[in-house]
């Protein structure tokens, strides 16, 4: 039969491969969203300005230089736009789910841990 000390200390075992995993996970959505978010706000700009009839080029960098293109909305462009800086939301929002998990998960680990130790 496992005694109680066993027992905790196989769930502090756990707990603490669940936060390596959420932290894993968070680092990876911090550098997708970090990407992203850039975009994103490339992307509004871009929405509103094409949406407003005001933007008929942009400036973009392509191999170190900056080049001038023309924008020609087309048919769903508006739509992608906004579906894109929409998926940015989510990521926020999956990151901050995340982070919530990472401060439970290691407020649980502190309590067993104080816990074993007493």
């Amino acid at each position: 039969m496992e005694s109680t000390g066993d027992s905790k200390v196989d769930q502090i075992t756990q707990l603490k491969t669940y936060l390596s995993a959420i932290v894993a996970k968070q680092e990876e959505l911090k550098k997708a969203l970090s990407i992203k978010h850039e975009k994103a706000v490339a992307a509004r700009r871009v929405s509103t300005q094409i949406e407003g009839g005001s933007l008929r080029n942009l400036l973009v960098e392509r191999d170190d230089e900056n080049h001038t293109v023309d924008v020609v909305e087309t048919p769903g462009m508006q739509k992608r736009l906004q579906d894109y800086c929409h998926n940015v939301e989510e990521l926020e929002k999956e990151l901050a789910e995340t982070t919530k998990l990472v401060n439970e998960v290691t407020v649980a680990l502190a309590v067993i841990t104080g816990q074993v130790s007493s």
